[in-house]
């Protein structure tokens, strides 16, 4: 896979922008009318297209117009532009049947002769595009390829090397058919994490109290949980959670409304109230950031979860430290950038050279990747 020349592999991300230039009256329509589809109307009108309509399954879209853009329903938009149109699906998280293969499947039964994920187009768009959350440049990939190569090497099983395999194949190529189904439990995964009820958790991107929720439930108790949330919206929401808890577990919960990172001081932050709230330069709300040695002075953690989108390379450098005295279990997002999934293990490597390395996929496509690195006596089955 590695081996693909540079110039063949700009020609293949060029591939459709081409094609969309070589025929000017090809109409193109968005299926998906939500976010990710209106920033591909976005993108597409920035460089001079129309679109010719959204699809959308919801019944109430249809016959209503976004963005000056009307929306049919997928049997009214197939009865106009099957045969000459191209279908860009602009869903991208396997939920509820929205996957991009049962999507394509359902297009094509009803008569589509071109169906693309949106990820050829933003390729074609390059750098006005990307990069978009795990999606950038298949050149990258090639151009970091002793890189990937030496984070293969560290894999602990030949179920992870072989979801590492199938995950560098999906950032060279888009084929969601690379990818592995969702496995259950994340941060938790059945025959690679055992924790106990004596554990110090560390909980970055606490979110809404999932995770504590989560725990609670597995453990029934822990020595003390640090939850670190800098979105306002959910931070309150966490506060709410941890109220509801019983008060022994309650007294042991510390909430920290501040945003893991490599040292302490304050950064712009687009503080959404979702699961994609994140640091951004484009943010236009300031929060604290705090480096993890730092805030955890005394006992050190024993197991440590991040899920910061993006973050996670500088939270882990912030916790140089707790990880090396206390030898954690980590369980670390490994999907927000393309390169996290090669330049993470091999950033905890350069820490912990003893640690195990196991990746798992918990939701479709490419989404809620988890690295797991444990020291060998945490092992299940030590």
């Amino acid at each position: 896979m590695l081996g693909e020349a540079l110039g063949d592999a700009r020609e293949r991300e060029r591939a459709l922008l081409a094609d969309l230039a070589a025929r000017p009256d090809l109409p193109i329509v968005l299926f998906g009318a939500g976010n990710l589809g209106r920033r591909t109307l976005s993108l597409v009108r920035a460089h001079g297209r129309a679109v010719a309509a959204f699809i959308d399954n919801d019944s109430n879209l249809w016959g209503g117009v976004i963005d000056d853009v009307p929306v049919l329903s997928p049997a009214d938009a197939s009865a106009r532009f099957a045969d000459d149109g191209l279908a860009v699906v602009t869903i991208w998280r396997a939920e509820g049947g929205h996957d991009f293969s049962v999507t394509r499947e359902g297009l094509m039964r009803r008569g589509w002769r071109r169906v693309e994920s949106f990820i050829p187009l933003f390729w074609g768009y390059g750098a006005d595009a990307l990069p978009y959350i795990t999606i950038d440049l298949p050149t990258r990939v090639l151009e970091a390829r002793d890189d990937v190569i030496a984070a293969a090497a560290l894999w602990s099983d030949e179920r992870s090397l072989r979801e590492y395999v199938d995950q560098i194949r999906w950032r060279l190529t888009a084929d969601f058919g690379a990818l592995s189904p969702a496995e259950p439990d994340q941060y938790f995964a059945d025959g690679v994490v055992r924790v106990g009820p004596d554990e110090v958790f560390v909980d970055c991107g606490a979110f809404t109290g999932d995770t504590l929720l989560d725990v609670a439930h597995r453990v029934g108790s822990w020595r003390a949980y640090h939850a670190f949330e800098p979105d306002p919206a959910s931070f309150a929401a966490l506060q709410a959670v941890v109220a509801t808890l019983p008060g022994p577990l309650a007294d042991r919960v510390h909430v920290h409304r501040a945003a893991a990172s490599d040292r302490r001081g304050t950064a712009l932050f687009n503080a959404t109230g979702t699961a994609w709230a994140s640091l951004s330069v484009a943010g236009a709300y300031e929060v604290d950031c705090v480096a993890i040695d730092d805030v955890l002075t005394e006992s050190p953690p024993t197991f440590v979860k991040m899920d910061i989108e993006g973050a996670e390379s500088a939270a882990l450098a912030g916790s140089h430290r707790v990880i090396r005295e206390g030898r954690p279990l980590l369980a670390v997002a490994a999907y927000h950038k393309q390169a996290d999934l090669w330049e993470l293990p091999r950033q905890i490597h350069d820490m912990m050279t003893d640690y195990r390395m196991f990746l798992r996929p918990h939701a479709g496509e490419g989404f809620e990747t988890v690295l797991y690195a444990m020291p060998p006596e945490r092992l299940v089955g030590a």
